[in-house]
C-alpha cells in the first residue's frame, strides 16, 4: 500500500485553510467586524452586565473564527485524509468506480491514482436553482479533474443500472439541502451499484466537535441520524466509521 509521503498528487501547502478562507471570506470579514464592533462597545458600556454580554459574545466570536482555521487546517492539511488513503480499508479496489460531486471536484483525480487500473466515472450534478451558498459558488471556477464529467442531476444519474464496485460522495452530499433529494440521490446511487457495490459517503456531522469548531456554520451539516434515515428509505444500510471528531465515513451497502 502507498504510503501518505509517497502520494503521488501533491498539493500546495496549506492548501486546505487556504480554500476555507477564500470560498468563505465574505463569513470571515463578517466575523471580524462583529467581534471587533462588540469589543469597542463593551470597552465603552457603563452597565456592567452589558459589558460582561459583550465580552463573552466577543470572545466567543474569535474562539470560532480561529478554531474553525485551525480545525480546518488539522483536517485538511494536517491529518491526511484529503490523501484518502482511507477509501483503501475496505478491501479490494472496485473495477469500475463513479465519483458524484456538487460542482466542486478535487477528489476524481485522486480515486484515479488510488486505482489506476480501475475504470471511474464523473457525475457533477450542481443545480444552480437549489444550491445556492456563496462558498458553492466561489469553489466551482476552482475545481479540478482530468477526467471527462457527465452532468447529471441529484435525482437522476445519467448511467446504467448496476454499473459500479463503488459509488462515492465525499463531502458533496450535504450540498443537496432538500431531505426528499438526498433519498432520491441515495436511490440512484444504489440503482447503478453492482448487487455487491458499496456508496461511500463522507461527511462533516452536525455533532458537539464540529460545533466547537465552527459556531452556528455546522448547521450547514447534517446529524448522523438524517444520513442513516435518508439512506434507509433509499434502500441502503450504512456503516459508520468516524475518521476523526469532525468527519465520518459511511459504508452503504443494498439492502437484500
Amino acid at each position: 500500500m502507498m504510503g501518505l509521503d509517497s502520494y503521488p498528487i501533491r498539493q500546495r501547502r496549506l492548501h486546505g485553510v487556504r480554500q476555507i478562507l477564500e470560498f468563505n471570506w465574505p463569513q470571515y470579514v463578517v466575523g471580524l467586524a462583529v467581534v471587533s464592533v462588540a469589543g469597542t462597545i463593551a470597552a465603552a458600556m457603563p452597565i456592567a452586565v452589558w459589558r460582561a454580554t459583550l465580552i463573552v459574545g466577543a470572545a466567543l466570536g474569535t474562539w470560532w473564527l480561529l478554531m474553525s482555521i485551525l480545525v480546518s487546517w488539522w483536517i485538511y492539511d494536517h491529518s491526511g485524509l484529503t490523501s484518502w488513503q482511507c477509501l483503501r480499508a475496505d478491501g479490494d479496489g472496485p473495477a469500475r468506480w463513479l465519483n458524484v460531486h456538487a460542482g466542486f471536484d478535487e477528489t476524481s483525480d485522486k480515486l484515479a491514482a488510488l486505482w489506476p487500473r480501475a475504470r471511474g466515472a464523473v457525475v457533477n450534478t450542481h443545480d444552480p436553482a437549489t444550491m445556492t451558498e456563496g462558498s458553492l459558488a466561489r469553489a466551482r471556477p476552482r475545481s479540478q479533474c482530468s477526467i471527462p464529467t457527465l452532468v447529471g442531476r441529484a435525482d437522476k444519474l445519467p448511467l446504467d443500472d448496476a454499473m459500479f464496485d463503488r459509488v462515492f460522495l465525499l463531502f458533496a452530499a450535504h450540498e443537496v439541502r432538500s431531505g426528499q433529494t438526498r433519498v432520491q440521490l441515495f436511490k440512484e446511487a444504489r440503482r447503478v451499484l453492482a448487487a455487491d457495490g458499496k456508496a461511500i459517503i463522507v461527511e462533516h456531522l452536525r455533532n458537539l466537535p464540529n460545533f466547537l469548531a465552527f459556531g452556528l456554520g455546522f448547521f450547514h451539516f447534517f446529524s448522523h441520524g438524517t444520513w442513516v434515515r435518508d439512506a434507509a428509505e433509499a434502500g441502503l444500510t450504512l456503516r459508520r466509521t468516524n475518521l476523526n471528531p469532525f468527519v465520518a465515513m459511511y459504508v452503504g451497502s443494498k439492502e437484500q
